[in-house]
């Protein structure tokens, strides 16, 4: 009885049309998925290298006289790089009148 009430078995049922269909719909949830999931590992990227982006630049601007402090609130693995920075920042003006210049 099942297999009697089942669509694909009337005479007027396009299994091409429908194969396609379904394929397309398939194919189009899979693009849609790919995209939003590499619009969120984008961001998400994006915002953990954040630290490291600002800190090199900052680092290339700045000579070894005048680094300049990185505010960084969360807790992930950058931040004990930044603490440690941070820390050099403010250890930056006992480093180097205690060191003497060498050329």
């Amino acid at each position: 009885l099942a297999i009697l009430s089942v669509p694909y078995t009337e005479k007027s049922y396009d299994f091409r049309r429908e194969t396609i269909f379904h394929a397309a719909m398939i194919l189009n949830i899979f693009l849609l998925l790919l995209i939003g999931s590499l619009l969120f590992s984008t961001r998400e990227v994006n915002q953990l290298f954040a630290p490291l982006v600002e800190m090199g630049k900052k680092m290339n601007v700045a000579d070894v006289h005048n680094l300049e402090y990185i505010e960084y609130n969360r807790q992930d693995e950058i931040t004990s790089l930044v603490e440690a920075y941070n820390r050099m920042h403010r250890q930056q003006p006992q480093l180097t009148h205690s060191q003497p210049s060498r050329l």
